[in-house]
């Protein structure tokens, strides 16, 4: 979908791919950036850092509840990514987003407790 995506900020677009059909469209608003603005990719695996890497698109790896030897691994796919396509240009070489929250209150820390909670509980479990 990253081209349909790409085509709908560009102008009208019908798409007959195979999987999904796309009557003639129209992204709005259409994007300041050109050509296009970057995209990002959540990537685990080498074939979704690849995959992003390819199309030009950023990678950005959250570590859900692990240590900093995964932060590395992600790291060591996202560069096995970038040699792998050299001819790909994605704006940056990869950003690594774990959760954090910060606060005014002393309170406010239950908030972010319980979403992230929820979020591993829904996502990770």
């Amino acid at each position: 979908m990253v081209s349909v995506v790409r085509a709908l900020w560009q102008d009208d677009y019908v798409h007959d791919g195979d999987i999904w059909k796309l009557p003639t469209s129209t992204g709005v608003p259409k994007p300041i950036q050109k050509p296009n603005p970057p995209m990002r990719f959540i990537a685990r695996d080498p074939d979704s850092h690849n995959f992003s890497v390819a199309n030009g698109c950023n990678v950005v790896v959250t570590p859900p509840m692990k240590d900093d030897e995964e932060v590395l691994d992600l790291k060591t796919k996202s560069q096995a990514a970038l040699d792998n396509n050299p001819n790909a240009k994605p704006a940056i070489d990869g950003a690594a987003s774990p959760h954090a929250h910060a606060a005014n209150d002393p309170e406010d820390w239950k908030v972010s407790t319980k979403a992230i909670s929820k979020f591993y509980r829904t996502f990770e479990a």
